[in-house]
């Protein structure tokens, strides 16, 4: 009996780490995404958010919901007019590699 339960709780803690724990760690590292140079901003901020991979229509619309999507270049995405709570919210995107004051070409 004992053993059987053990393998349930083993089960619920894998689950619960699978469904929460890209959540947690994003939140938990959510502070070095973001560039020194945005931290402190007094108002809606334009960024340029990094990913590790090509961004997909998903990525684009997850960050466009914090801001006004500007278009992408390679693996680089731009968001204009973040608050500072989007911008904080971004961050805790666990597929977010860095966030860095945008640079128009």
């Amino acid at each position: 009996m004992a053993r059987v339960l053990v393998r349930f709780l083993i089960g619920v803690v894998v689950i619960l780490g699978l469904v929460f724990g890209p959540g947690l760690y994003g939140s938990a590292t959510a502070g070095a995404r973001l560039s020194p140079a945005l931290e402190n901003s007094p108002g809606p901020v334009n960024v340029t958010v990094i990913l590790p991979f090509k961004p997909q229509l998903f990525h684009q619309q997850q960050l466009e919901a914090y801001g006004v999507f500007a278009g992408t270049n390679g693996n680089r995405v731009n968001v204009l007019n973040v608050s500072q709570d989007g911008l904080h919210a971004m961050a805790a995107k666990y597929w977010v590699k860095q966030i860095v004051p945008f640079k128009p070409a």
